[in-house]
């Protein structure tokens, strides 16, 4: 009977590593291939990027559109596109990685070093500075942002927001 036991438990506990191990393979390659995730619904605008002004992006907000600097044009990966996402800031080896999906005109950002609170920080001011807007407008646009297990089993999965913005997860 005890024999019995140890097997059962042995194969319970090979499949739980087995089982932790793929988790983990998987939520590497997420942040490290671009995938279309859409994640952002359908935003009523334009999918054309190509703002109101020479050189800018016209992005719909929840009460209208921004103009901000047009950065889908010059420096992105060999990857980036209208299906993948334009790389905004950060990359996969960054501590952050912003990206911009055209088709539903919002922006992901993916936290991928501990401690998350200064790191969503960093990654606010980036965006920040490649927009050109302030926080009130910033909170108007589709953003999410998440992190992976690997780095936070607690917070991985969630939107945990901006921390600028209503409703947006405090962070350690």
């Amino acid at each position: 009977m005890k024999k019995i036991f140890l097997i059962v438990a042995a194969i319970v506990a090979l499949i739980l590593v087995l089982t932790a191990f793929l988790a983990f393979r998987a939520s590497r390659q997420v942040s490290e291939v671009p995938v279309n995730t859409n994640p952002f619904g359908g935003l009523v605008g334009s999918t054309t990027p190509s703002g109101t002004r020479p050189g800018s992006l016209s992005i719909p907000t929840q009460d209208g559109t921004v103009d901000v600097p047009d950065f889908t044009r010059e420096g992105q990966p060999s990857w980036a596109g209208p299906d993948t996402g334009y790389q905004v800031a950060g990359s996969e080896s960054d501590s952050y990685h912003i990206l911009y999906y055209p088709e539903g005109h919002g922006f992901n950002i993916t936290l991928l070093a501990e401690p998350l609170g200064e790191t969503r920080r960093s990654a606010e001011a980036e965006l920040r500075a490649r927009l050109g807007l302030p926080d009130t407008s910033i909170c108007k646009l589709a953003v999410t942002v998440n992190t992976v297990a690997f780095v936070s089993e607690i917070y991985a999965g969630r939107n945990l927001g901006l921390s600028f913005c209503t409703g947006s997860t405090k962070l350690p």
